[in-house]
Formats: C-alpha cells, sequence, structure tokens
C-alpha cells in the first residue's frame, strides 16, 4: 500500500529529470516542491505525467474519480477507496478498467512512507532511492466532469503490487509496494498506444531494486495535527534492535 509520499526538491530539477515541463499551477511561484510527507487521504494535489502528454508535469489530485460518477457526494466517497490500485485487478474492477491500459501515469516522488509491524505496534519507515534520484511510480488517471460546475476533474490512483525485497521486509503486514517504473522503461509505461499485456508485464516485473530506508517517527501517522514537517522525515532512533536491522 502507499499512503503517504514526500517531495522535497526543486522545480528545475524535477524538470530536468523527467525531461519535461510543469504545466500552468499556483505551485510554479515557488521554486521548489517542499512536502515532507502529505497523505493520500487529504487528497493533494501531486506532480504527474499522464500519458496523454509525456512532455508535460501536471499537478493532479490524488484518489482515482472514474468518469461514471454522478454526483458529488459519490465522488467524495469513491476517492478515499481508489489511492491505490491493486495491479491484479486492474481490469475486472469498474473503477479502474475504464483507465487501463490507456490511461497510465508516473507520478513523481522522491519516497514514501510504509509501516513496520512489531509487538502490535506499526513503525513507519521512510523509502527512497539509495542515489538519491526521483521515484517514478507506475499509476492510472481518469477525467471525471463535475455535474455541478461543468469543471473537468482529473484525478489519480497508484498501481500496487506484491512486495519485494527490502520492502516487503518492512511491510510485513500487508506485503504491498507501489509499481516503481525503471527509469530506462518510463517512457514505454506513458506510450498510450501499447497493448494490456505489455502493461501487465510491466506491473510484473515491479522490483524494489536501489531502494534504500530508515525508521520515522510515529508521529508522522498523528492525527490532527500538521504532520508535512521535515521532522516527520528525519531518521528517528527507537533503540530497538529488530527496527534498526530493518534500515539500510
Amino acid at each position: 500500500m502507499c499512503f503517504n509520499m514526500s517531495i522535497v526538491k526543486e522545480i528545475e530539477s524535477i524538470q530536468d529529470e523527467f525531461k519535461a515541463d510543469f504545466a500552468q499551477h499556483p505551485i510554479l511561484a515557488e521554486k521548489a516542491l517542499t512536502i515532507y510527507n502529505l497523505s493520500g487521504f487529504t487528497h493533494p494535489d501531486w506532480p504527474v505525467i499522464c500519458s496523454e502528454n509525456p512532455q508535460t508535469i501536471q499537478m493532479v489530485k490524488w484518489g482515482l474519480i472514474p468518469h461514471w460518477i454522478r454526483d458529488i457526494a459519490s465522488a467524495e466517497d469513491i476517492c478515499n477507496k481508489t489511492l491505490n490500485a491493486r495491479g491484479e485487478t486492474l481490469e475486472k474492477l469498474p473503477s479502474y478498467r475504464y483507465s487501463f491500459p490507456g490511461k497510465t501515469c508516473l507520478i513523481i516522488a522522491e519516497g514514501f512512507y510504509e509501516p513496520h509491524q512489531y509487538q502490535n505496534t506499526s513503525y513507519p519507515f521512510y523509502i527512497h532511492r539509495s542515489d538519491n534520484h526521483l521515484l517514478s511510480l507506475g499509476g492510472i488517471y481518469a477525467d471525471w466532469i463535475n455535474p455541478d460546475s461543468g469543471e473537468i476533474h482529473r484525478s489519480f490512483s497508484i498501481i500496487t503490487v506484491p512486495s519485494t525485497g527490502i520492502i516487503d521486509r518492512i511491510h510485513n503486514k500487508k506485503h504491498r509496494m507501489p509499481l516503481i517504473i525503471p527509469e530506462v522503461k518510463r517512457s514505454q509505461w506513458l506510450d498510450s498506444r501499447q497493448s494490456a499485456s505489455t502493461c501487465r508485464l510491466m506491473i510484473q516485473s515491479g522490483n524494489s531494486e536501489l531502494l534504500s530506508a530508515y525508521p520515522v517517527s510515529r508521529s508522522l501517522y498523528a492525527k490532527g495535527i500538521n504532520s508535512n514537517t521535515q521532522n516527520n522525515r528525519n531518521r528517528y532512533h527507537y533503540a530497538l534492535p529488530v527496527i534498526d536491522s530493518l534500515a539500510s
């Protein structure tokens, strides 16, 4: 599963790495994205490259709303259930099958958080690339028209797969991880002409290479406070050997 992400990076650096430019958005008034931690349940705008226009980075809402949703109440309900989309059932579920494989996207992140369960307590870990480059997570997107305003609302869901490597050792309850698209396959993933079978092969070959992780404070999941702070991305020492041994 993937419900919390982070990106602290200069706008220019993001554009250079993905060879794409940001679309017009208020965020461009800043020189950098400074997101230490945001939960998908707040449905933030997030930097995404959609197959429709692979040369552009858009700020897209997290929590997919299918085009067939008829009213705002239903839209607000379903987007809490579509933060993640299981790769194994993309073509089976009505929420996702209209977006796969024709509406694939790359979600740009510096890192994400997953919990480790130990003695009935969750200890969050921050997972990122060991070379400090940005991650490209595989996802799907959809366009929904607000029936009241006529406004087109674009949203995305992160595809998840069975966890491997370091993430499997950390995420020891759900054993899931976001689909990570390697740099050499980013263009292929965004090719709207690709077949469903090609997409499925890419989903099945997901891996967790080049990743590092370390524990962070449990305040990451605290309710009623602003958890989007640098302290929540800093390494935290629990003085528990079993937790320390998972860091890399």
